[in-house]
């Protein structure tokens, strides 16, 4: 029934007297009822109201109370404080009205009928709460009660009561829980007539005790005792020790029922021995626990139903007339008197089970859930069904149809035992190579064994584990290497196993401070590819244990040693970050780009092992680079050295001291230099170079391409920690001077970051930029007449987007081997250390190079022979803005005698020009410099991209251009600057204002403080002026809207200004004078 309003109670009896139990309830809504079991089988008729004449009725009980041989009802009533009787007036289940027993039990909780004063008729027995009383009323043998006998007022918030002989003296003795006070307790009916000693405590620890039972739960013969209690989830038994009434300690079945408020025994699996039944209200459960071993030892708790929505009591008997005991429930919340089958006669394990046919003539098969009408077979023709998912608890009825269409009568039924918890927590160990792993199970259950295997196979690993109630556990012995496992765990009793859900990864060597391996066939405990070690945080240390290690991709590790007679390589492109400490007691191969970096700031570097920097160098030794040594003493020249094969007597290093370029090679040898066998038998040194053909760290060294192989290698130790390098003032801007440049290289075999270098250095640079040198090699064959330059600062590359076409993008870093120029505004000293050094960016590494964009080299030499050179060059990303800072100082305009583009006293920049398009024309004013004036001669030379641009001279005082071609020119020149110079270059048919192209043409005209700029022809949009004088600063940007752009120039000085046009098509430059 689901219509027991707030039911409380359930019992059952043969009301009828038709020999089926029917069932009895008492609700919360004053009602007391019963249900007719109408064919023995545990189909029930409508509901039979007894009574409601009761005030929320908590207790109802079946005994013949007047001695007719048919089963009368009893009641206990909470609000009305009432116990009261039914009388069965026919036998038949017909009732007559209420008989009121007492109203003095106040907030009555429990009723119970017992022979208590042996006189054989049925006496009455009650608990009630608020006047914390067990008491009972004496029959007269035909239903008329004595008036209330107290028992014992010391059970404080009574809540149940029961009768049964505990100390084995052959009369009823009472039992009672108490709820305010937790106990459970006994009184002894002292002399068989319903004399009652004093309150005998058997526990104060049931929490809120709320139901009392009595059995014999461990077959010695005697009364043991049963409770449960709310607040601590507890059903426990106390054993009567001596069957005298001595009780033992609680001993607990389960906490596993959440609100228990009901407690019942009986023979569940039909073994002969006691089971326990429990009701719990907060998780609607109906539960059963078996005795194991008839001693009293409990198996984990089996739930028959959760479906029992506020479960509140519970009771057993056989409803089904099948011989076993079946389980009443009533539930407070759904309103519900249930029923459970007793199906244990075939256990099956939750999860898929497989039947088979035996005999072979069923032709069909129905499989139904009793908690709902599941079809598992919907076509009924499987004859080997699996029926998948059977959850704990669930009852399978099998109902078997032969061919003929005859059903069998019986069904087969299947309890379905419950799995383990598999939701349990499971630990993921990481160890160090060597040592023992601890995998750890966060909970256990008594009554389940748990057994560790490799997850792989789910082949077993040690010894199983017993289930302890609280955590295990599984120490594995010395792992060697990362791997899954996991846990496997079943029931004793009934081997029903399941995985946890949670698996275990056991890391090895997977803490700070556990090395990665190399063993010699692979690496291990990485995080990287292949399980090299990977970008990470640099906490590990990795040491080469065996011979062929090959780095697959870029690593960060604490420490590195390599182990004597053992290798590692460093590939092109792959970089390997040390924290700490390097110890090469083997050898270190690191390929072109590839590299080293090393953070600790002191050197602490170790080992005799030997490293091999390898560096890309070019075959034609007819071009350059400027190279520097990453490792210490490495020989220069000569056998053994690492430019062996060179052509010396183009091999130079920068002598600041002495402002020239140098030879540093072993003396007294002879070298065919061109013309001839020479013998070197003097040695030209660096200021702080030592005679010992080594080179030395952090210089850097202009070297030929080699003519055999092009690959460079470095073999010794690297350099590493702090280095300091002297370096010369720059006083000068005339280039080749000595005291223009300090040629330095980078003396790690890492990239050196060339912002952080800046950065380190700012004081001491004049200009706070590096020159990458990259001759283009284009015309003539002395090395020095075609130089060139990558700048670069900290925001890339300066004077030009690409460093003049070498590569598309600015370096970051100075390369391995690379070495550079720089400006220094004083003498003193540049330093290097280990955190300049970057990953990565070592890729780039500057040698000449041919150059297709237009070049014209001016040469300048005097009377004594001294020469100066200037360039002007041309390039599609060159900037109009002047940035004396960092380009200026290549083209010069003051020393002994230089040539170069000035503006009041200020170098111009003119190495990177705009592109000439065709019927283009550019002026470039030039500054001659001479400090004793006299003759000079004045030659140019050009490259191919020069072809079809025409260059002229205009010379101060002459009104005539003078067409450059290879021939020399003259020249007068005074003391100081000489200035009314020009170079004009024009490009293909240039058309003078007068006859400007009748599509397109431009002119600019200054009159009277103002600057008009006309356009003639077509306009395109976007088009826009911009007006700079020769120092690069811009006065003024208009965007043009009409053919007549009108700027005033009242405020200007008066100079010579570039007028800028750019449109979508065209990018001009035109020349005009302010006066």
């Amino acid at each position: 029934s689901t219509s027991a309003i707030e039911a409380w109670s359930v019992y059952s009896t043969d009301i009828d007297g038709d020999g089926h139990m029917d069932v009895l309830y008492a609700s919360n809504d004053g009602k007391i009822a019963w249900y007719k079991n109408t064919d023995g089988a545990g189909t029930f008729g409508a509901e039979q109201t007894i009574s409601t004449n009761v005030i929320v009725a908590f207790s109802v009980y079946a005994i013949d109370i007047d001695g007719d041989n048919d089963m009368d009802v009893l009641s206990a009533s909470y609000q009305d404080n009432k116990i009261a009787w039914y009388e069965n007036t026919d036998g038949a289940g017909t009732f007559g009205a209420q008989n009121v027993i007492s109203t003095d039990a106040n907030r009555a909780t429990s009723v119970y009928s017992t022979d208590l004063d042996g006189d054989g008729d049925m006496d009455v027995l009650s608990s009630s709460f608020s006047d914390n009383k067990i008491a009972w009323y004496e029959n007269d043998g035909t239903g008329n009660f004595g008036s209330q006998i107290v028992i014992s007022t010391a059970a404080s918030g009574a809540t149940s009561v029961y009768a049964t002989d505990m100390d084995g003296d052959g009369d009823m003795d009472v039992l009672s829980a108490s709820w305010t006070d937790n106990k459970i307790a006994w009184y002894e009916n002292t002399d068989g007539a319903g004399t009652f000693g004093a309150q005998n405590v058997i526990s104060s620890v049931a929490m809120n005790a709320s139901s009392v039972y009595a059995t014999d739960m461990d077959g010695d013969g005697d009364m043991d005792v049963l409770s449960a209690s709310n607040d601590d989830h507890k059903i426990a038994w106390y054993e009567n020790t001596d069957g005298d009434g001595t009780f033992g300690a609680q001993q607990v079945i389960s906490t596993a029922a959440l609100s228990t408020r009901s407690v019942y025994a009986t023979d569940l699996d039909g073994d002969g021995d006691m089971d326990v039944l429990s009701a719990s209200y907060a998780d609607n459960k109906i539960a059963w626990y078996e005795n194991t071993d008839g001693d009293g030892t409990f198996g984990a708790q089996q739930v028959i139903s959760t479906a029992a929505l506020g479960a509140i009591s519970v009771y057993a008997t056989d409803i089904d007339g099948d011989g076993d005991m079946d389980v009443l429930s009533a539930s407070f919340t759904d309103d519900k008197i249930a029923w459970y089958k007793n199906d244990l006669f075939d256990a099956q394990c939750a999860g898929d089970i497989q039947f088979n046919e035996e005999g072979g003539d069923a032709t069909a098969w129905t499989w139904t859930s009793t908690n709902g009408a599941v079809s598992f077979d919907p076509n009924n023709t499987d004859q080997n069904p699996l029926v998948s998912n059977i959850a704990d608890g669930d009852t399978v009825r099998v109902v078997i149809t032969d061919g003929n269409g005859c059903t069998s009568r019986a069904s087969v039924h299947m309890y379905i035992n419950p799995l383990p918890d598999s939701s349990l927590d499971v630990s993921d160990p990481a160890v160090c190579l060597g040592q023992d792993a601890t995998i750890t199970v966060s909970a256990s259950v008594v009554g389940v064994t748990y057994q560790l295997q490799l997850d792989s196979d789910d082949s077993p690993v040690g010894a199983p584990k017993a289930g302890t109630g609280g955590a295990i556990d599984f120490v594995l012995l010395t792992p060697t290497a990362t791997g899954d496992y996991n846990v496997l765990s079943y029931f004793d009793a009934t081997g029903c196993e399941v995985e946890l859900v949670e698996k275990s990864t056991v890391f090895v060597n997977d803490l700070p401070g556990c090395p990665i391996l190399w063993t010699g066939s692979k690496y291990a405990f990485g995080s990287g590819i292949d399980d090299a070690p990977g970008i990470a945080d640099g906490n590990k240390g990795f040491v080469v244990q065996g011979p062929g290690a090959i780095l697959p991709g870029d690593a960060r590790v604490d420490y590195m040693t390599i182990e004597a007679g053992q290798d590692i390589t460093v590939p092109s492109g792959i970089s390997i970050s040390v924290v700490d400490a390097i110890n090469n007691e083997g050898t270190v191969t690191v390929k072109s780009s590839g590299s080293i970096v090393q953070e600790s700031v002191a050197d602490n570097n170790a080992g005799a092992g030997i490293y091999h920097i390898e560096r890309d160098d070019i075959r034609d030794n007819t071009q350059f680079q400027i190279w520097s040594s990453p490792l210490q003493a490495a020989p220069l020249m000569g056998p053994g050295g690492v430019f062996d094969g060179a052509n010396p007597c183009r091999t130079m290093v920068w002598n600041a001291s002495s402002q020239r370029w140098k030879y540093d090679y072993v003396p007294n040898t002879v070298f065919d230099c061109g013309g001839g066998n020479i013998t070197f038998s003097n040695r030209f040194l660096m200021f702080d170079d030592p005679e010992d053909n080594l080179m030395d760290p952090a210089r850097g060294y202009f070297i030929p391409g080699q003519v055999g192989t092009p690959l460079i290698v470095f073999s010794g130790k690297i350099n590493n920690g702090p280095i300091v390098k002297p370096v010369f003032e720059t006083v000068s801007t005339s280039p080749y001077t000595g005291d223009d440049w300090n040629l330095l290289g980078n003396p790690y075999p890492s990239a050196l970051g060339i912002t952080e270098w800046l950065d380190a250095n700012a004081a001491i640079l004049k200009t706070n930029s590096i020159y990458l040198w990259d001759d283009d090699g284009s015309g003539g064959s002395d090395y020095d007449e075609y130089d060139d330059y990558a700048t670069v600062n900290q925001f890339g590359f300066v004077g030009g987007e690409n460093g003049n076409g070498k590569y598309p993008t600015a370096p970051v870093g100075i390369a391995t081997a690379q070495g550079f120029f720089i400006e220094a505004s004083a003498s003193g000293n540049v330093t290097f250390s280990n955190d300049m050094r970057i990953t990565g960016e070592n890729d780039k590494f500057y040698k000449t190079q041919p150059d297709d964009n237009p070049r014209l080299w001016i040469n300048l030499n005097n009377q004594e022979g001294l020469q100066r050179q200037t360039l002007i060059g041309f390039a599609s990303d060159a900037t109009f803005q002047k940035d004396e800072k960092y380009d200026a100082p290549v083209l010069n305009a003051n020393g002994i005698l230089s040539i170069g583009s000035m503006l009041e006293s200020t170098p111009m920049a003119i190495q990177a020009q705009p592109f000439l398009v065709e019927g283009d024309e550019r002026f470039i004013p030039l500054h001659v410099f001479s400090k004793d004036g006299g003759k000079a001669i004045l030659s140019f030379i050009r490259n191919e991209a020069m072809d079809g641009i025409e260059v002229y001279l205009k010379i101060p005082s002459q009104l005539a251009e003078i067409f450059i071609d290879d021939s020399e020119i003259d020249l007068d020149l005074n003391k100081g600057i000489n200035d009314g110079y020009a170079l004009i270059f024009r490009k293909g048919n240039v058309l003078s204002n007068s006859s400007i192209n009748k599509n397109f043409g431009w002119k600019p005209i200054y009159t009277n403080d103002e600057l008009m700029v006309e356009i003639i022809g077509s306009m395109e949009p976007d088009t826009r002026i911009e007006v700079l004088d020769l120092k690069g600063v811009v006065h003024e940007t208009v965007n043009v809207t009409d053919r007549i752009t009108r700027i005033n120039t009242q405020n200007w000085a008066a100079g010579m200004y570039l007028v800028h046009l750019k449109s979508g098509s065209r990018d001009e430059v035109k020349r005009v004078v302010i006066r």
